[in-house]
């Protein structure tokens, strides 16, 4: 069965992130950062969480508690993306994965557009999901 891997937030913007990256806490890990504009940073949440609909919710948290310079940082990057990783199967069964007029509501008033990617199943004789339910081998919030 297909199922959620993460949600990735990617963001681009013209100014150096550097307001923006030291406003975030232990819960966010930077997996990536441009050097040179447009400056381009991926980042995710430190643990992984059982679905969608809460990793967004948390993610969304993390960022309506940020400062007032990582705040404007935030409002005039040019790409705010919460990118949702799914893992398809090779099997024929069908997966949900959903998000609430709530948490949908908490992305739009923060200018977040939803992207979602799913990879190709695996190869036949790959090992199924990566430890734990989120995937990543991370601990998973309760």
């Amino acid at each position: 069965m297909s199922y959620f891997l993460n949600v990735d937030l990617d963001v681009e913007a013209e100014a150096d992130p550097e307001p923006f990256l030291s406003a975030l806490d232990e819960r966010v890990l930077v997996l990536r950062r441009d050097p040179a504009p447009p400056h381009r940073v991926c980042l995710e949440l430190s643990f992984d969480h059982r679905d969608v609909e809460s990793t967004a919710a948390d993610l969304c948290s993390v960022l309506e508690l940020l400062p007032a310079a990582a705040r404007a940082w935030w409002d005039r990057a040019s790409l705010r993306d919460f990118n949702v990783g799914i893992q398809a199967a090779a099997g024929p069964e069908a997966a949900e994965f959903l998000m609430g007029p709530p948490t949908l509501a908490r992305m739009a008033a923060l200018g977040v557009r939803l992207v979602i990617t799913v990879y190709a199943p695996d190869a036949p004789d790959a090992p199924d999901a990566p430890d734990g339910p989120g995937g990543a081998g991370r601990p998973v919030a309760p």
